[in-house]
């Protein structure tokens, strides 16, 4: 009775923690996608600028 309990507590958890989890990755790496674009491109704007 315990194992399955353990077992089926493991598993709701790992059920739960994936898409939480790859849902904060994804926003995470759009967020920092986001971040470099824009600093690559004022970068690039005010070497442009400077030309």
């Amino acid at each position: 009775d315990t194992q399955f309990t353990s077992q089926f507590t493991s598993q709701l958890t790992s059920e739960l923690t994936f898409p939480l989890t790859s849902q904060l990755t994804s926003s995470l790496t759009s967020q920092f996608t986001s971040l470099l674009t824009a600093q690559f491109t004022s970068q690039l704007k005010s070497q442009l600028i400077c030309l």
